[in-house]
């Protein structure tokens, strides 16, 4: 395995002490995952931190228009004297392979565990002291791969899902269109063609489910300002509605639609934190802590709840321009980690 090694300086107010991070490599099978692994100064072992992000995340870093909020998030725990992996997801960043909507979310999980393998055979690691946080997608991924590994120390889950897809589909996009002060009506059919579009009844033939998805395609095009409408084509229209059903096609939804990330986070053994930004839609955030209350209700767990203000789903500030990386966001997660690691 091949290293490459960056040595950063920590001079601030004492002596300099040498930060490692180091480029790293782990197999999953055929995937080959890659990733960075800092280290805090100073010799010993150290208790460990594995990030797992969403699906979508373009790379490790969770790289947003610019920013970098899983970066932000390493060199704050770093400074708290953890140990850091995180790594590209299949087909992202470093990471070669099949495109990530081939995998399902299961096939993703087993991925956090061999990561999770890396870090505790790695001698510089405390083995019984490392935590898995999970963003997004990520947070249900980190559930699954930490109800499978009997010594996990915690999991903090950031905006995540305890709902199966469909269902949390279903009410992001209701929540979604009342935001928007959108009709019962228009909701209502809204909703209809949603539900074909994904397949539900699962009988719905591909033409019916095409018709659908165009009315979907339609309906957010006559969203737009009128100057952007008047640029779009029919044949754009069909570009997107086939976009669109390669997407609900794949593994990677099909099986998503289907997951219920409760039945993963009911098998803990670990302690949980549950991390949100306030600007997730209201009603969707409300309904995802009332179903993460009931899962955690039947094996008599009451994780700490936190709400972060003024930061969107990606840990992004929504309150100041020019856009930064949510520093309230990080310190909750750092002060998570610091009390169940």
């Amino acid at each position: 395995m091949q290293f490459g090694m960056i040595v950063f300086l920590l001079c601030i107010g004492r002596p300099c002490l040498a930060q490692t991070q180091q480029s790293v490599s782990f197999t999953n099978g055929n995937q080959v995952l890659a990733g960075t692994l800092t280290m805090p100064p100073g010799t010993g072992v150290h208790p460990a931190v594995l990030i797992v992000l969403g699906s979508g995340s373009s790379n490790r870093d969770g790289e947003v228009e610019g920013l970098r909020p899983f970066q932000a998030m390493t060199t704050e725990l770093v400074k708290k004297g953890f140990a850091v992996l995180r790594y590209d997801n299949r087909s992202k960043g470093r990471s070669p392979g099949k495109p990530i909507d081939e995998s399902t979310t299961t096939e993703l999980a087993s991925d956090a565990q061999v990561a999770y393998r890396f870090l505790k055979g790695r001698k510089e690691i405390d083995s019984g002291r490392i935590g898995i946080i999970g963003h997004s997608e990520g947070a249900t991924i980190a559930a699954i791969a930490a109800s499978r590994i009997p010594k996990i120390r915690c999991l903090l889950a950031l905006n995540g899902a305890a709902l199966p897809g469909y269902e949390d589909i279903l009410l992001t996009t209701e929540e979604r269109l009342r935001e928007a002060g959108t009709s019962d009506d228009t909701i209502r059919s809204y909703l209809t063609n949603m539900r074909l579009y994904l397949g539900r009844p699962a009988s719905t033939p591909l033409g019916k489910r095409r018709v659908a998805t165009r009315h979907i395609v339609r309906f957010e095009i006559n969203r737009l300002p009128v100057d952007q409408r008047a640029k779009i084509t029919k044949a754009d229209i069909e570009s997107a509605v086939d976009s669109q059903l390669h997407e609900v096609l794949s593994r990677w939804e099909q099986h998503y639609l289907s997951l219920n990330p409760a039945n993963y986070y009911q098998k803990l053994r670990c302690p949980v934190s549950l991390i949100f930004s306030d600007s997730e839609v209201e009603g969707l955030l409300s309904k995802r802590l009332s179903e993460f209350r009931k899962v955690f209700n039947r094996v008599n767990q009451a994780p700490p709840i936190r709400q972060i203000k003024h930061a969107d789903h990606n840990l992004i500030t929504t309150d100041q321009r020019p856009k930064a990386v949510s520093s309230a966001f990080i310190k909750a997660v750092v002060e998570e980690a610091g009390k169940l690691i």
